[in-house]
């Protein structure tokens, strides 16, 4: 196994030497020689590199009066590349025109690197002076001569003869200079080759992307956001790089065209290396190299902040050792996990291959070691994206199966065990359940005791009850009490919540109530003592109730009450339905509440109907509400009859409603009427 992990690495490294030296970029035209006129051809497209002599502009300043002062050298790499090292120079080279052919405008020359920022080109005129254009990365998109992603000049009309043409340059980046010169029919097709092949490129990549993020979708495994994160500026830095963002998006803006493409290169260097450890899983693999790897991710970002203020070269140089560090390092740890046996790894390096040897070319070529940058040699980097975004892609695939089986086993072995788990776990919960129920049956019976009798007499009233809690124990609460010979007072009141929450609350209710509850006070200064006692108490519980106190006074035939925002209560007079509506907020949200006092009278024959807001807010199958209407409906229809027929049938109406709904609040309601015959004192 290890004679065949050898041999495969060695594959691998002779892969690689292979492809950079038969790429095009090393491929160089050295034909040294005097400085010869470029002819202008209608069918050709000139490479003036090789007959173009150039000057240092050290200070930056030479304006065109000293341009023949200057030491022109002529060039001998056949490409012209100083990479990062000379902030100005001067071009120098001959075209030559004969009458014979178009007109001279209808020749472009341009320079087909798109990160210059200062371009200026000084035509000859026949007066003898020169015309002066400028175009490049600090000056508008919409300046340039013709709409293309090439910084390009259009001959003056009366150009003609042999007559020698100066370029001046001025960059914070890398020096590149391919400069061509042909008729603008070839400019063009040579133009549509280029969008052509490069919307193939931006479509394959954003179809990745699509196509990764829909995976990441189906199975929410994070690894894809990096990887689409890392494609998707991996897109952005290439559509700045070659100018097509310059071109069609910001090309109002030349200061995005010079962030953009350093910008976008950080940012995809940064999810490159969280991508790559998330997914060679260096946490696990190589714990401490994974940290250092992890902090060492500040200093990108670092950097991504600082372009903002820094020139692009400065940033260039200090990001450059960290990319190269970063290139090399990984491909070294696949190939350590790949010989402990990790399969993972060897997909990553296939994956990594091409990119490391664009990404190499990239940086050699940016800095004057490889002089020859031309469109060849995009597209070469190009097409090395498109092999390691597929790779990358089937290696996630790969990496999502392993995972998958792996689960399967581990989901097997977990049922298994799980079988048992369950059955002994029922049990368990079986027994609780019976507890539980045990308890609620006990506070229930404890909560029923704290209530008065369903049926009670008082000086000459007779009170009919039902209280039927939403679960075994509820959150209404009622007390009848005779505070003294002719007057009684009841409380009723509806708590937050429901079931042991709501049941708590009413045990509060009643320890409050039950202090001030024979109190002689008016029912408004009641209910404000017990709001206030409560809140002062038991404010931190967030909990409020809704009550309601009336005070029946059988010697004077009237009631007195208070209602803290509690439903309006129903009087029956003389076939009359009264509201008996609210006088003040609820209880318990707040210290200082005023209470208002109502006063009715309350003649034999009346009756009173107290109840929660239980009895109407429920709904049937339909999500249809049974209403105060209905309740209204009741109590006028039987108002003859006595109050514990009109109780019953209320409650008949109600369960013919539901059908098989289960109720979904509390429910109590509390009639009262004159008992005939009795004694009211």
């Amino acid at each position: 196994m290890k004679h065949l992990k050898g041999k495969f690495l060695q594959k691998l490294s002779f892969l690689f030497f292979c492809v950079l030296w038969f790429s095009p970029i090393f491929q160089s035209s050295l034909f040294p020689g005097d400085l010869e006129p470029v002819e202008l051809e209608d069918h050709t497209i000139s490479n003036l590199s090789e007959n173009i002599s150039y000057c240092i502009d050290e200070s930056n300043n030479m304006t065109r009066d000293k341009f023949s002062e200057c030491n022109f050298q002529k060039n001998t790499h056949g490409r012209i590349n100083f990479g990062i090292s000379h902030p100005s120079l001067l071009f120098k080279f001959r075209l030559s025109f004969k009458k014979s052919q178009k007109n001279p405008s209808d020749y472009i020359l341009y320079v087909d690197y798109t990160q210059l920022d200062s371009v200026q080109i000084y035509l000859p005129q026949k007066s003898g002076g020169y015309l002066t254009k400028q175009g490049g990365d600090l000056f508008p998109f919409h300046q340039r001569d013709h709409s293309s992603r090439s910084i390009n000049f259009l001959l003056n009309q009366d150009f003609d003869e042999t007559r020698d043409v100066y370029l001046k340059i001025s960059t914070d980046s890398a020096m590149i200079v391919p400069i061509y010169v042909s008729s603008l029919q070839e400019f063009e097709k040579h133009n549509q080759i280029v969008y052509l092949l490069s919307g193939a490129y931006f479509g394959i990549l954003a179809v990745m992307i699509l196509y990764n993020f829909f995976i990441f979708w189906n199975n929410k495994e994070v690894l894809y956001i990096y990887y689409i994160l890392f494609t998707f500026f991996s897109l952005c830095y290439m559509f700045a790089f070659m100018g097509f963002g310059f071109e069609f998006i910001w090309s109002d803006f030349p200061i995005l065209q010079q962030k953009m493409i350093l910008g976008s290169a950080i940012l995809m260097l940064v999810f490159l290396i969280v991508f790559s450890i998330k997914y060679l899983n260096l946490e696990r693999q190589m714990s401490r190299l994974s940290i250092y790897i992890e902090y060492s991710i500040l200093y990108p970002i670092l950097l991504f902040i600082a372009s903002i203020f820094l020139n692009n070269s400065t940033i260039n140089i200090l990001l450059t050792p960290y990319g190269v560090l970063i290139i090399v390092l990984f491909p070294l740890i696949g190939i350590q996990l790949l010989k402990r046996g990790n399969r993972t790894a060897k997909f990553f390096i296939i994956a990594w291959l091409p990119y490391i040897i664009a990404n190499a070319i990239l940086i050699f070529k940016l800095f004057g070691v490889l002089t020859r940058l031309n469109l060849e040699s995009i597209f070469f980097i190009q097409i090395s994206n498109i092999a390691e975004v597929i790779f990358f892609s089937v290696a996630l695939s790969d990496r999502i199966n392993q995972k998958k089986n792996h689960f399967q086993k581990n989901l097997e072995k977990l049922n298994f065990e799980l079988e048992h788990k369950v059955a002994e776990r029922t049990r368990e919960l079986n027994e609780n359940v019976k507890l539980l129920k045990r308890d609620m049956t006990f506070a229930k019976n404890i909560q029923m005791k704290l209530l008065p009798e369903e049926s009670k007499e008082i000086s000459g009233l007779l009170f009919i009850s039902k209280y039927l809690p939403m679960e075994e124990v509820g959150g209404d609460y009622f007390d009848i009490i005779r505070i003294s010979p002719g007057r009684i007072r009841v409380l009723i009141a509806d708590a937050t919540g429901h079931g042991v929450q709501g049941a708590l609350i009413t045990l509060l209710i009643k320890s409050e109530f039950d202090l001030i509850k024979y109190s002689e006070r008016n029912p408004s200064h009641v209910v404000g003592l017990l709001n206030k006692s409560f809140y002062e108490k038991y404010y931190f519980l967030n909990s409020y109730f809704t009550c309601f106190l009336i005070d029946i006074h059988t010697d004077k035939k009237e009631i007195r009450y208070c209602s803290a925002g509690h439903p309006d209560q129903l009087l029956l007079s003389a076939n009359n339905l009264t509201p008996l509506s609210k006088t003040g907020k609820m209880a318990g949200v707040m210290n200082k509440v005023k209470f208002l006092e109502i006063r009715k009278p309350f003649f034999p024959g009346d009756k009173l109907f107290l109840y929660t807001d239980g009895l109407f807010e429920e709904f049937n199958k339909f999500e249809k509400e049974f209403g105060e209407e209905n309740v209204y409906q009741v109590f006028s229809t039987f108002h003859k009859d006595s109050i514990s027929s009109i109780v019953g049938k209320i409650f008949a109406k109600l369960d013919e409603f539901l059908g098989d709904s289960q109720k979904q609040d509390d429910i109590t309601i509390v009639g009262i009427e004159w008992n005939s015959g009795k004694d009211s004192s």
